[in-house]
């Protein structure tokens, strides 16, 4: 988990894979964001209970212990975490059933896009 002095989270980045998780946190802190990361939703839920919410959460769709879809459906059910924005990343070339409201991001993504997705629900 990566946090900068204390300020409130940008971005909470739910993904197994360590290098994309390094390639993410490098790309928006070079952005002035301040970033969160864990390895599953079980892990992310976790973290929400434990700290204020983050802005928007990035969440990997297939992870282990605890996958996007289930990790989405504990943070519906929780109406201190159901307002946070959450944009699903995936590099399936099966396009995940997330909802209509949900942004959707294939990876790998380029960082333009993860910049302009982040200005998006953040802000800069």
């Amino acid at each position: 988990m990566v946090m900068t002095g204390g300020a409130p989270i940008d971005v909470l980045v739910v993904d197994d894979d360590r290098d994309v998780q390094r390639c993410i946190v490098a790309g928006l802190e070079t952005h002035g964001f301040r970033v969160a990361v864990t390895a599953n939703g079980a892990a992310a839920v976790e973290w929400l209970t434990a700290h204020p919410a983050p802005r928007m959460i990035m969440l990997d769709w297939f992870m282990p212990v605890m996958t996007g879809e289930q990790f989405l459906e504990v943070q519906r059910a929780n109406p201190s975490w159901s307002r946070i924005p959450v944009v699903v990343l995936s590099a399936s070339p099966m396009r995940p059933s997330v909802g209509r409201h949900l942004k959707f991001v294939r990876k790998p993504i380029s960082l333009r896009e993860l910049v302009d997705v982040v200005n998006a629900h953040v802000g800069s």
